[in-house]
């Protein structure tokens, strides 16, 4: 149904393939979660770490 191999996009992480003939199936079987960056665990880490910058403050606009 697929093969996996090296993620270039994401290093030292792995990628799967999958056969588009088994994509309906894949579909069906997998969740999906999506969650806000500022809602993680992660997110007062960055806050706290002194080479943060808030993108905001540069005058940067999500439009």
């Amino acid at each position: 149904m697929g093969f996996r191999y090296p993620s270039r996009k994401h290093k030292n992480h792995v990628a799967l393939a999958v056969h588009s003939g088994a994509l309906d199936e894949w579909r069906a079987r997998v969740g999906i979660q999506v969650t806000r960056f500022a809602d993680m665990s992660e997110f007062p880490a960055l806050l706290a770490d002194p080479n943060y910058a808030n993108p905001f403050d540069g005058g940067f606009s999500v439009r």
